[in-house]
């Protein structure tokens, strides 16, 4: 007997059940389940018009729907490789049925469902809970940054645009100062070719600044004005986006999500925390957050709301000026004098109180003797001496920070890793997301949120699986018990 090798001449007498292209627990059937469902419950209603006229009739929106879901699912987000899957993949094929939708009809079908997508992420939170995958003791809060479709090199910046203009302007100089240090010039004397590209080109210089400058950014690129220039985790800066998610202990599954385009995770903490109480009804027990998301005005607002939270040391807080022996938590506040003693023992008193920003009320403390201090320099920025501002809210952000040094708290913040980075790397490694595919704020936040769907997705088809085979193995184990019973009798 040779090897196993195909036979393209074999012939059946009847052809293959559809059913049998694919295993019981293939994740194909899971997307299935899983779009029966959510629609059955009324709950979603897909932009597509299914109605048939004249002509082919279109694809039904739940065919379009398990086809994107599977996609994403196994790292496929370009129309094209979409369509490409459609004829090739066995789970793709079997999904649709030997339909295969092309791009346009796959890219018409995800731009005008860019909105509903967030009820189907919601969706999968929601069975997700039902299911007790979801823990509301711990959940943790983070942000990644993405790097935009639109290229860095091709933005405009406005240092490298003010540069420019400064050497045009200089050569448009010297060109004028030439031709006037030339003969005089008759009737049919023309602007040299030189002189009309160098003012053409500051002309296009300064329509860019004027942009730049209308919209108040330091770079722009018209392809996708609302990227911003950001530091990524890989290395270098690159036009990106701001992706935030609040993700449970439990299973790692996202609870929470958004796009921003701020580079910097201040003050989108309780924002976040919003996004968790609508989706889930409540809050968990405890929130935890790297130092980025640490500011007065987020323990302020946490506190207002009675949210629990634990933020890992911002950088105002000691831990993270161990190296400065005259930062500010160096000086030691006595309630009963009402000042301030500095590391070499000198009193700061109260001087006067000042508003900060809207409604932030701060006490400013000083101290005379600051002239003749020997460390001055070291201590103080200004030659009028050192001065410490003690906020309102100082007692709530002592109170946090006592809360973070705890033995509870630390271990809090020990978890944070696992619950909530692990989930970046699963995106990234996993899922192989590392660049938005579309232009501008509301296409990358629809994607962003496709990604998310597809990472609960990932957790829900283990558990599925688990169920799945479950019940094959009781099947077996009946079917067996069932041929020892007659066996006997």
């Amino acid at each position: 007997m040779g090897p196993i090798d195909a036979d393209w001449t074999k012939r059946y007498l009847f052809p293959p059940a559809f059913e049998d292209f694919v295993p019981a627990e293939h994740p194909a059937r899971f997307i299935r389940e899983f779009v029966e469902c959510i629609l059955a419950e009324g709950g979603i209603k897909l932009e597509w018009r299914e109605e048939c006229g004249e002509g082919r009739p279109p694809y039904a929106a739940a065919l379009l729907l398990r086809v994107w879901l599977y996609a994403y699912l196994n790292g496929i987000t370009t129309t094209r490789k979409v369509e490409a899957a459609c004829r090739d993949n066995v789970g793709m094929l079997w999904l649709t049925g030997l339909h295969a939708p092309d791009h346009n009809t796959l890219w018409r079908f995800w731009t005008m469902n860019r909105k509903q997508i967030r009820r189907v992420f919601r969706q999968t939170v929601q069975i997700a809970m039902e299911a007790g995958m979801i823990s509301m003791v711990l959940h943790a809060v983070d942000g990644t940054r993405i790097q935009a479709r639109a290229s860095s090199r091709k933005a405009w910046h406005r240092k490298d645009l003010e540069k420019f203009l400064s050497r045009v302007d200089q050569k448009i100089a010297r060109l004028e100062a030439a031709i006037e240090s030339e003969p005089e010039r008759g009737e049919s004397w023309q602007v040299p070719e030189a002189l009309q590209e160098a003012r053409t080109m500051r002309a296009v210089i300064e329509q860019r600044l004027e942009v730049i400058r209308e919209q108040e950014r330091e770079h722009y690129n018209p392809a996708d004005p609302d990227a911003e220039v950001m530091k990524l985790a890989s290395g270098g800066t690159r036009l990106a986006y701001n992706a935030q998610i609040a993700s449970e202990e439990k299973h790692s599954i996202i609870v929470a999500e958004q796009i921003v385009t701020d580079p910097a995770d201040q003050g989108l903490l309780n924002p976040m925390l919003d996004l968790v109480e609508e989706q889930l009804g409540r809050m968990a027990a405890d929130t935890v957050a790297d130092g980025g998301y640490n500011t007065e005005q987020t323990l302020v607002d946490a506190h207002n709301s009675e949210r629990a939270i634990t933020l890992a040391a911002g950088p105002s807080d000691p831990e993270s000026n161990s190296d400065k022996p005259y930062h500010a938590s160096r000086f030691v506040f006595d309630p009963s004098s009402n000042t301030y003693g500095c590391p070499l023992g000198q009193r700061l008193s109260f001087d006067h109180r000042k508003t900060k920003g809207t409604d932030r009320v701060v006490s400013v403390y000083r101290s005379s003797a600051c002239a003749s201090c020997l460390v001055l320099t070291q201590c103080a920025r200004s030659k009028n001496g050192r001065t410490i501002e003690r906020s309102q809210h100082h007692n709530l952000v002592e109170a946090h920070r006592r809360r973070r040094r705890s033995a509870e708290g630390r271990a809090r913040l020990k978890r944070r890793g696992p619950v909530v980075e692990r989930v970046f790397a699963c995106i990234k490694g996993a899922l192989g997301f590392v660049r938005f595919g579309f232009h501008g704020r509301e296409s990358v936040a629809a994607q962003w949120t496709w990604i998310c769907v597809a990472h609960n997705l990932r957790i829900l088809l283990a558990r599925w699986t688990r169920e799945v085979r479950h019940q094959l193995l009781t099947l077996l184990f009946n079917a067996s018990s069932a041929h020892v019973v007659r066996l006997i009798t």
